[in-house]
């Protein structure tokens, strides 16, 4: 009689497949399991969780009672609002995008390369930089109808990455992302705040910001290492190794 351990490598080589060695491998999962489960999280995963259906593909899905969601994902909430898939979930579509990197240099937040070639070049001509200035309700500059087309909430807030001189309102967004309804609805909020607030109001793309290689990249993370900091542990192994 072969043991369990000879049972699983034998399984993997393709001469032998017990249930036991399967199931160790994680190939098949058997029916009482399967059930176990599912009886587990029913009774105790969602044990302090209000049962909702999400409004835009029907499905159950289990939240605390202090969420007020009423969509199972991201997806299905930006699916609603815009009317089109986001592209973070095609990931062909986000290749150099330029979302690759998130954190502080100089004191100043930047979520993408763009803003921090944006925020350099800003500080080499010595301009004030103010990252986020102000939140601007969508309702306070587009009418009622201007909600619904654009699938705003009622009480949704627009922030503009950021203030320069105290004159220039800058949002930047790279160009596959203009014609999505949110930020068309931005576009529109920003030129009439600008207008009333005597600012100007401009969107850059990849084509008007300058563009950073892998090597200029790991180069200026090490040249600057006291001075940049990294939000995520990915982007720190990224460029110090740990």
């Amino acid at each position: 009689m072969s043991t369990r351990g000879e049972n699983i490598s034998k399984a993997k080589k393709g001469k032998l497949k017990t249930k036991l060695a399967a199931l160790r491998t994680g190939k098949i999962r058997s029916e009482k399991l399967k059930k176990i489960y599912a009886l587990k999280r029913a009774l105790i995963g969602n044990s302090r969780k209000s049962k909702r259906i999400c409004g835009q593909c029907s499905k159950e899905f289990y939240v605390f009672p202090s969420r007020k969601t009423s969509f199972c994902s991201k997806k299905c909430r930006v699916l609603a609002r815009t009317g089109k898939p986001h592209v973070n979930w095609n990931p062909k579509s986000m290749s150099k995008s330029g979302r690759g990197i998130c954190g502080i240099f100089e004191n100043i937040t930047f979520r993408s390369t763009y803003e921090l070639s944006f925020i350099i070049k800003n500080l080499i001509e010595n301009k004030k930089i103010v990252y986020e200035p102000v939140q601007i309700k969508f309702s306070q500059y587009l009418s009622q109808d201007e909600l619904i087309k654009f699938k705003i909430r009622q009480n949704q807030k627009y922030v503009p990455d950021f203030l320069i001189d105290n004159l220039y309102l800058v949002e930047i967004k790279i160009k596959k992302l203009l014609n999505y309804d949110i930020n068309i609805a931005k576009q529109l909020v920003g030129l009439r705040f600008c207008k009333e607030s005597n600012l100007i109001f401009k969107i850059l793309t990849e084509d008007d910001l300058l563009t950073f290689s892998d090597e200029q990249l790991n180069c200026f993370a090490r040249r600057y290492k006291e001075k940049l900091v990294f939000y995520r542990k990915k982007d720190k192994k990224r460029f110090y190794g740990s």
